[in-house]
Parts: structure tokens; sequence; C-alpha cells
């Protein structure tokens, strides 16, 4: 496993991920429609037909995403179950019925599911559909789209907490003089089993004032200095900064995915690799993926959703440098690797298997907040001491600006509680941010698992 190339795909899935803006949803399912994404249920082409009435093929999606969470749980299928037709009417009791009956296909622990009459009570006692002022539940009204997608999103969130199966995360705490910050290392890929977070990460994320990224995905003056940083504006292209056959090798690598030659000739080296690097991600990832967002976009727009003030450390701009920076014999080799080992996965599973292999394994320790493994298993002390360009760039002065900045945030003494959001390979090791507030004297240690 080439972990520069890891390190970079990490930082370019971010800088490359923008939140598209939705189209006047009801400003009380914000939150859940935030979680359905995650989970899977909804994308942006669902934002533009919200008040429409839910379609069959649509409730199965969402009823499908409901059903493969718990059986991430672990739980088996009933052997004596059979799920009931779904009924030709969509109404707001046909579709808490049919999710519902996925629940009850279950094989649940003891005690786990309250004790209901019918779907209405059940889904009212897991506090999945809350009812109107009269005290209704308005079942024979036709259900909406995005009173489908609240309701598969909340019925997920509530049996998760009730089996004790959301994600933990990497996440710290650090205090000074009554001022906290909550420190939460992030890993910049998706799997459908991250979400949803556990009921302690989402209060941590609900009580925070502020909550800081490594960039503001929203920064559109930010974008707007990577875009032009992505491209050459000095008449030359692409071909004149690498040798004539890797050139060719990208051309023809990039073109299945739609990206014509005039397009490619436009990009920097370093671009482009981090491109390929994302395709391959993605080509790995293909099977087993069902969110569609990475966990840092994830916590960015429930911040946003939550009303929370948002900061940025570094910027899309600063990212974008630290690969601009990068020498031209460099970018040529880094690109050269980077085809070499997409290639090289085309050609065999065995490669696919390894980054596979990997990503799992930061995802699991990720939900599990195994720190001490993931700190074991991600070789950052290793790799920041090599003399490997972008390896030195990575890390090193950016774990001082983060620690900066967080440090500053405790000094303020102001009382406020904030959380940090950066990549988990800035918080571990001896540069890391929880290495130098340590060795500061600041009080930080890991969160126990409630």
């Amino acid at each position: 496993m080439n972990l520069k190339k890891l390190f970079a795909a990490a930082l370019a899935a971010l800088m490359l991920v923008v939140p598209v803006a939705a189209a006047e949803p009801s400003a009380w399912a914000l939150g859940e429609l935030t979680d359905s994404e995650a989970l899977g249920m909804l994308t942006q082409a669902d934002m533009e037909v919200l008040q429409s009435t839910v379609t069959h093929e649509k409730l199965q999606v969402i009823c499908n995403a409901l059903d493969s969470r718990l059986a991430a749980a672990g739980l088996e299928k009933r052997a004596d179950y059979t799920l009931a037709p779904v009924a030709a009417e969509l109404t707001r009791g046909a579709v808490m019925n049919a999710l519902a009956d996925i629940v009850c296909s279950y094989a649940m622990p003891d005690g786990v599911l309250p004790e209901a009459a019918d779907a209405a009570q059940l889904l009212q006692a897991l506090g999945v559909v809350r009812g109107y002022s009269d005290g209704s539940v308005q079942a024979d009204r036709l259900c909406t789209l995005e009173e489908a997608f609240v309701m598969g999103s909340r019925c997920v969130t509530a049996l998760v907490d009730l089996l004790d199966d959301g994600s933990n995360g990497f996440l710290w705490k650090a205090e000074k003089d009554g001022t906290t910050v909550y420190l939460l290392g992030t890993i910049h890929i998706d799997r459908g089993s991250i979400y949803p977070f556990g009921s302690q990460l989402r209060g941590v994320m609900a009580d925070a004032d502020r909550v800081v990224f490594e960039v503001d995905f929203g920064n559109e003056e930010g974008l707007a200095a990577y875009a032009a940083m992505q491209v050459y504006s000095d008449g030359t292209s692409l071909s004149d900064h690498i040798d004539a056959d890797l050139y060719q090798q990208v051309v023809e690598l990039l073109a299945p995915y739609g990206y014509d030659e005039s397009i490619v000739s436009t990009l920097k080296p370093w671009v482009v690799a981090n491109l390929v690097t994302s395709l391959q991600a993605s080509d790995v990832q293909e099977a087993d993926v069902s969110a569609p967002m990475v966990i840092d976009m994830y916590v960015y727009s429930r911040s946003l959703v939550d009303g929370k003030d948002i900061a940025e450390i570094e910027g899309y701009a600063y990212q974008a440098e630290l690969f601009d920076s990068l020498s031209a014999e460099y970018q040529n080799e880094y690109l050269r690797q980077t085809v070499k080992l997409f290639l090289a996965g085309s050609e065999t599973e065995s490669a696919a298997e390894s980054v596979n292999s990997v990503y799992d394994e930061w995802i699991g320790m990720w939900i599990d907040r195994d720190i001490d493994g993931f700190t074991a298993a991600y070789p950052k002390d290793e790799a920041a001491m090599t003399e490997d360009e972008l390896n030195s760039k990575l890390f090193g002065e950016r774990d001082d600006n983060m620690s900066a900045y967080v440090k500053n945030l405790l000094d303020a003494q102001d009382g406020t509680t904030s959380l940090v959001v950066v990549g988990a390979g800035h918080m571990i090791g001896e540069t890391g941010i929880v290495q130098q507030l340590l060795d500061a004297g600041y009080t930080v240690a890991p969160v126990p698992v409630e």
C-alpha cells in the first residue's frame, strides 16, 4: 500500500466535494434530509420534488437503506416473517406500515422494541412519527417524499441508538479554564456503515458553539482560487510539462470516465494525479458504498443546518498551494506512479483488494473509536520523517498550524465549546495536534465511549 497516494487522495477528496443548494425543503426537515442523504436514501435530484407524493420506487430505496443498516448491525432476519405487499396508495399510514414491516422482519434483542399495537404506535414510540398539534398522525393523507425521507432516516437513527451500533469517531476533548475544544479526527472516505453517528457524537456536534474544518466547503472565493490554480494560465498545456508517453496514458485512462483530452490538457499534473487516485478509490469502493458523503462533508452539512458558526483553518487556496508548489520533476513522477498504481489495480484484483482492506480497517476503527489501533495502523511518523516532497507538505507545517489554531481557541478562555474537524492523521503522532497540546501543558484526552 502506497500511503503517499492515500494521503493525496484524502486531500483531493476534500477539495473536490462541494455542497449543492437544496430546493426549498421544509425548515423542520433539514436535519433529517441531511441524514437521508448520508444514508444513501436521498439524491440531489430528489431535492427538486420533495413536496410531491412519494413513489413506490423511492419508498423501496428508503426501505432498502433501513434494511441494509439493520443487517449491518448484525441482526438476523426472522425465518417466520413475510413482508406484506406495499399499499397501492402511498399514504402516511402506508409508509409507516412499510417501515415497521422492515423493522419487524428482524429478530431484535429482548427489550429493544417498545410494545405497540400497530405500525403508527411503534413509530411514535420510537420517535419516528411525532404527530401534529391535534394528536393525530394523519395516516390517511398522501405522504410526501420529504416526509418519507424524514421517517426513514429517523427510523434508522432510533434503532441504531437502541442497538448501540452508531459510529463513535476518533474523538478527543481538550479543556482550559471552562473553554472546551473537541477534536474529531476524520477519514476522508465514505462507507454506508458510518451513518448514523452514535448519540454521544451527535450530542457533541449539537452542543458545539462553533465547528472548525480544514476548509469551509462553501467558501466561494476559496473555491475560485482553487479552480484557477488547477489549470495553466501561461499558454502551455499538460503535454508541455510531462513526458509524451505519460500524457498519452493519461488521456487514454481518463477518456472512459468522460474526461475529454481538451479538458485533460488544461490540467496540471498534480490535479490529474489526484483525479486518477480519486477515480481509483471510487472504483474500489463502488460495490460497498451506499453513502455519498464523506465524514467531513456530513458534519459540515449538519453544522450548517443547525446554525453553527463555521470556521476554517487552512482553506481551499492553501491546500491547493500544497500541491501546486511541488517541483515540476516531482509532479511528473507523482503522476507517473499514480497512473502505474491505477493500471495495476485495473489489471489485478489484488491491488484493489489491498486498498479496500485498508479502507475497511480504518472505517472499523473509526466506528469503534479505536484510536490506538488507528495510530498503530497509520504510520504517520514514519511518513513524516521521509524526505518525500509531498509527505513533508502534508504534515509538518500543517500540524503546527492546526495545533496553534486549537491553542488559540483554548487560550481565549471564553467559555465556549468548539468542535475541530480535521483528518485523523493530523491528530496522531509525535507532531500531531494531540501530542502538541499535551507537550504545551493543555488537558486533552480521548473521550470515553458511553
